[in-house]
C-alpha cells in the first residue's frame, strides 16, 4: 500500500521539517497520491505556520496527509492541501488533497484548506482581418478602389475547469474550533473575442465601418466539491473513529508511543516531578486510548501511581546495606555487559563500511548464553524477596487479628465517645468498625508505595479519571512530604455519620478515592477528647491495619518485580532468536546490520536492568542510613537513548555516527562503586553511645502479652536522655522477670517498626517509612529470668535494624510454635525490659 507512518513523541513543524519528512516519505517508497501519516503526541508550530507538505525542487511530488496528535499547541496553524492553479491556458486545475486531522485538543484555531485549483484563463480569440483597399484601372484607363471587407474578430477560449476540491476533515475533542474548506476550484476566466478588423480610410482619409469583435468565451465550470467535515467529539469515540479508520497506524503509534512512556518513566530520579508525571500519564493515556489491547500500558500507570519505579521497586524500598554483594555482583558480571555493548558499538560502525565477517558477528552470540544465566539469576533474587514478602504479610495479619481481637474483648468500654471541642462526637467502636472496613470491607484501604503513611480508601481501581489520576499522581510526586497533600484524618471522617457510626459509603464510596494519612488519623485521635488508654487501643488497631496494608504492598511489589524478571528472560530469549536470524544476514546488508545493531542493543538492555536494580538498591541503602539525597543514582535510561532517536536511526533519517555519539553519552559508570565510597565515608566520629531502657510491668499490658504473644512499646526522640540528636540503633537486650522454660534458650523476636524518625541538630525531624526490622535475641531461661542480647559490631555491615533511627515503634513476641516446643510458660510475668543500644550526636560538654 502506498502509505507510510511517521511516529515521534513530538512534532514541531517548519520548512526544514517539512523537507524531513517529504525524505521520509521516498525512503518509504510514496508516490505522488501516497498518504503520509503523521502521528505524535504534542504537535507544535510557530504562530500561522502553513504546511503544505511540497517540496519546491519537485512540485509534482504530493502526498496526502492523515495527522493524529494527542496535543496540537500551533497558534494560526493553517494545513494548505489545496490544488495548484492550472499555468496553461483553458487547463484545468489542480485536484485538492486529502488532509485528515485527528486531535484531542486544539489548543488554537485550526485552518486545513483542500480547495481545487483554479482553471486556467480561456486564451483569447485572434483578431480579425483588416480591410484591404486595391486600386484597379478600368477599361476608360480611370482608377478606382476595390474592397475586400474586414473580418470579425474569433470568440474568446473558454476557461479550463476548476479542480475539485479534496477531503478536509478535523476531529477533535476539546480546545477551539477548526475552520475547513475543501470547495471545487473556481473556472478559468473567459477568454476576450478577438478585435475586428479595422476598415480601410477612404479617398478622403475617413475611415471605413470596421468588422465586430469576435464575443467572449465562456467561463470555465467550478469544480466539484470535496468533502470538508469540521466535528468535535467525546475522547472516547474520537478514539475509537481513529481506530476504525487507521487501525493498523494508530497499534504502531501506540508501541512507539508506550516506548517513548517507559523511557520516561526511566529517567525519573527517585520521585518524580509534577512536569515528569503529566508527561507519563500523559503518554499512558494515549497509548490506552489508541490501541487498548495495550494491557501492559494500564499496568505500567498502575504501577507508576503506586510509586514505583519502571523495574517495579517502590520509592521507599528498604534494603540493608549489603555493599559486598553489590560489587561481587558488579565485578563477576559487569565485564559481560561492557563486552555486548563494545559489540553494539562494532555493529554500529560497521553500518557505515562494507560489512562483518562471520567471526566479528559469531562472537555476540556465544555472549548472549552467559546473559540468560544472569537474567535467570535475577528471577530467583525476586523469587526470594516476594517469598520473605509473603512470610511478613502472614506475621503482620497475624498481629492484626490478635489485636482486633483485643478490641472485641473489650467492645463494651470502647462504646464511650471522643470528642474535638464538643464539635465533632464519635464513639471509639465506630472508630473500630471504619478501621476494620478499611481492611477488609468494600471500601478496603490500599497503601500508596511511595507514601506507605498514605492509605487510598474507595473507588481506587485506576479507572484512567483525570480526577483520579490527578490524586495519585499528587500522591506520587509529594512523596513523604504530607504537607503537599489534601489528605484526611479521623475528624474528617468522623463527619460523616449516620445512626452513630461512620458512614463509609457517604465519605469515600464516591467516584475518586479519598486519601487518608495514618500519620493525620492517630494525631487526631491523640487531639481528641477520650479515656487515654481506650484511645491507645484504637490507636494500636489502626497501627496494625497500617503494618498489613504495609505488608500487601510489599506483596503485590514483590509479585511485580517477579513477573519483570520473569518477562526479562522471555524477551531475552526471543530478542537472542531473532539476533540469531538477523545475523546470519547481515554481512554486506547495511539496513539489515541496523538492525541486528538495535536487536544486540535490546539485549543489552534486559542484561543491563539486572545490574540498574542492584544500582538502585545501594543507593537506597545510602539514603536509608547516610540520610543523603541520591536520587541521580536512581535514573534507569542507561544504555537508553530516547526512542525516537532510536526510531530516525532504523529509518536512515540519522547516520550511525550521531546514533553512536548519542548513546555512548548514556554510558556512564555504574554508580554502585561511588555509592560504596558514599557509604563507607559517612563520618561516625561524632557520636557517642549511649542505652535507653523500656520498662513494661502495667499489669494489662503483661496480661496482654501473656495472651497474645506480642507487645508493643513506643520510643520518641523526646524519651532519650539528655538532648540527643541522629539517634542510631546499635544492640537490643531483653530481659524477661518471671518466665520459665523447658530449655535452657528460646529466641524473642524484636521487630523495628516502619515508620522511624530521626531528629536533626536544628529540632526538625525526618521520617523514613521503611518495611519492619526483626532480629532473634536467644534469651537464657535462668532462676524465673529470661535474659539476651544481640549487638552488631561496627564494623560489619548493616543487618536487620542496625544503624536505623531509634525512634519507632518497637515490638518483642515469642512465636507461637516456639512457646510451644520450648515450654515457655508467661504466667508468672511481672516485668519486661527492652535495652536498645544507641549512638547520638550531644552538645560537647
Amino acid at each position: 500500500m502506498n502509505i507510510a507512518l511517521y511516529v515521534r513523541e513530538t512534532l514541531d513543524l517548519s520548512d526544514a521539517t517539512q523537507q524531513r519528512l517529504l525524505r521520509f516519505a521516498r525512503t518509504k517508497g510514496l508516490v505522488t497520491g501516497g498518504t503520509l501519516v503523521i502521528a505524535v503526541r504534542t504537535l507544535t508550530a510557530t504562530p500561522g505556520y502553513v504546511f503544505d507538505l511540497r517540496d519546491p525542487a519537485d512540485p509534482s511530488y504530493l502526498l496526502n496527509l492523515v495527522l493524529v496528535a494527542d496535543d496540537c499547541t500551533a497558534p494560526g496553524l493553517t494545513v494548505n492541501m489545496a490544488g495548484a492553479s492550472a499555468v496553461m491556458p483553458a487547463e484545468a486545475g489542480h485536484s485538492g488533497r486529502s488532509a485528515q486531522v485527528f486531535a484531542r485538543l486544539l489548543r488554537h484555531e485550526l485552518t486545513v484548506i483542500a480547495d481545487g485549483g483554479t482553471g486556467g484563463a480561456g486564451p483569447d480569440g485572434t483578431p480579425g482581418a483588416d480591410e484591404i483597399v486595391t486600386i484597379e484601372i478600368d477599361d476608360r484607363g480611370k482608377p478606382h478602389r476595390e474592397f475586400e471587407p474586414p473580418t470579425g474578430g474569433a470568440p474568446g477560449g473558454s476557461g479550463g475547469a476548476g479542480g475539485p476540491g479534496g477531503v478536509a476533515r478535523v476531529f477533535w475533542s476539546s480546545g477551539a474550533a477548526a475552520r475547513v474548506t475543501a470547495a471545487g476550484g473556481a473556472g478559468g476566466t473567459a477568454g476576450e473575442g478577438g478585435q475586428g478588423g479595422k476598415g480601410a480610410p477612404t479617398a478622403q482619409g475617413r475611415p471605413r465601418p470596421g468588422a465586430p469583435d469576435g464575443p467572449l468565451g465562456q467561463p470555465g465550470p467550478t469544480g466539484l466539491a470535496g468533502t470538508a467535515v469540521a466535528e468535535e467529539l467525546p475522547p472516547d469515540k474520537l478514539w475509537l473513529k481513529v481506530r476504525e479508520e487507521r487501525s493498523d497506524d494508530l497499534a504502531a503509534a501506540a508501541m512507539q508511543w508506550l516506548r517513548t512512556a517507559e523511557f520516561r518513566f526511566r529517567q525519573v530520579r527517585g520521585l518524580p516531578t509534577s512536569a515528569e508525571a503529566d508527561t507519563i500519564l500523559g503518554l499512558l493515556d494515549l497509548v490506552i486510548a489508541a490501541d487498548p489491547l495495550r494491557l501492559e500500558a494500564a499496568a505500567l500507570k498502575a504501577q507508576f501511581t503506586n510509586g514505583d519505579n519502571f523495574l517495579g521497586l517502590p520509592r521507599n524500598l528498604d534494603v540493608v546495606a549489603d555493599f559486598e554483594r553489590f560489587r561481587a555482583r558488579l565485578e563477576s558480571d559487569g565485564s559481560w555487559i561492557e563486552g555486548l555493548f563494545a559489540d553494539v558499538k562494532a555493529l554500529l560502525t560497521a553500518t557505515a563500511g562494507t560489512g562483518l565477517t562471520e567471526s566479528q558477528l559469531q562472537v555476540q552470540l556465544a555472549t548472549l548464553d552467559f546473559t540468560g544465566r544472569v537474567l535467570e539469576a535475577a528471577r530467583i533474587d525476586a523469587q526470594d524477596t516476594l517469598t520473605v514478602a509473603t512470610a511478613e504479610l502472614k506475621a503482620a495479619d497475624a498481629r492484626w487479628a490478635a489485636t482486633l481481637q483485643e478490641v472485641r474483648n473489650r467492645k463494651a468500654e470502647l462504646e464511650e465517645p471522643i470528642d474535638w471541642g464538643g464539635i465533632v462526637v464519635v464513639g471509639l467502636f465506630a472508630v473500630v468498625g471504619l478501621v476494620v472496613s478499611a481492611y477488609v470491607g468494600e471500601h478496603a484501604g490500599k497503601i500508596i508505595g511511595s507514601i506507605p503513611d498514605l492509605m487510598t480508601l474507595g473507588n481506587v481501581n485506576f479507572s484512567g479519571s483525570d480526577d483520579e489520576t490527578k490524586i495519585l499522581k499528587d500522591a506520587v510526586v509529594a512523596g513523604g512530604e504530607l504537607s503537599k497533600i489534601r489528605a484526611q484524618g479521623l475528624k474528617e471522617a468522623a463527619g460523616h455519620q449516620k445512626d452513630g457510626q461512620i458512614d463509609i459509603d457517604a465519605w469515600a464510596g464516591g467516584a475518586v478515592p479519598v486519601l487518608v494519612s495514618f500519620a493525620k488519623f492517630v494525631k487526631d485521635i491523640d487531639e481528641a477528647t477520650g479515656d487515654p488508654e481506650l484511645k491507645q487501643v484504637v490507636k494500636d488497631l489502626a497501627l496494625r491495619l497500617q503494618e498489613a496494608l504495609a505488608a500487601k504492598a510489599k506483596v503485590a511489589s514483590a509479585q511485580r518485580q517477579l513477573q519483570i524478571a520473569v518477562l526479562r528472560a522471555q524477551g531475552l530469549e526471543r530478542e537472542r532468536t531473532a539476533y540469531a536470524q538477523l545475523h546470519s544476514q547481515a554481512r554486506s546488508d547495511v539496513t539489515l546490520l541496523r538492525e541486528t545493531a538495535l536487536s544486540l542493543l535490546h539485549v543489552v538492555r534486559r542484561y543491563g536492568d539486572a545490574f540498574l536494580e542492584c544500582q538502585v538498591r545501594a543507593a537506597r541503602a545510602v539514603e536509608i542510613y547516610t540520610r543523603t539525597d541520591q536520587s541521580a543514582a536512581l535514573r534507569l535510561d542507561r544504555w537508553h537513548v530516547h526512542p525516537d532517536i532510536e526510531l530516525d536511526f532504523e529509518q536512515n533519517l540519522v547516520d550511525a555516527v550521531e546514533f553512536q555519539s548519542r548513546l555512548l553519552a548514556t554510558n556512564t559508570e555504574l554508580a554502585v562503586v561511588s555509592l560504596t565510597k558514599v557509604f563507607d565515608a559517612y563520618d561516625l566520629s561524632g557520636f557517642k553511645g549511649d542505652v535507653h531502657y523500656v520498662t513494661i510491668d502495667d499489669p494489662g499490658e503483661l496480661a496482654a502479652f501473656r495472651r497474645d504473644l506480642v507487645l508493643s512499646v513506643v520510643v520518641d526522640n523526646g524519651d532519650l536522655a539528655g538532648e540527643r540528636w541522629e539517634a542510631k540503633t546499635m544492640a537490643a537486650a531483653v530481659t524477661i522477670s518471671g518466665i520459665t522454660a523447658g530449655t535452657p534458650t528460646f529466641p524473642v523476636v524484636v521487630t523495628h517498626g516502619p515508620r522511624c524518625t530521626e531528629l536533626l541538630k536544628d529540632g526538625t525531624e525526618v521520617t523514613q517509612y521503611l518495611q519492619p526490622r526483626s532480629t532473634f535475641v536467644q534469651v537464657a531461661a535462668q532462676n524465673d529470668t529470661a535474659a539476651g542480647a544481640v549487638a552488631i559490631p561496627a564494623n560489619s555491615r548493616p543487618t536487620d535494624f542496625w544503624r536505623r533511627s531509634i525512634a519507632t515503634e518497637w515490638s518483642l513476641s515469642i512465636e507461637a510454635e516456639v512457646a510451644q516446643a520450648r515450654q515457655v510458660d508467661l504466667t508468672g510475668v511481672t516485668r519486661i525490659q527492652l535495652a536498645l543500644g544507641y549512638i547520638s550526636k550531644a552538645p560537647q560538654p
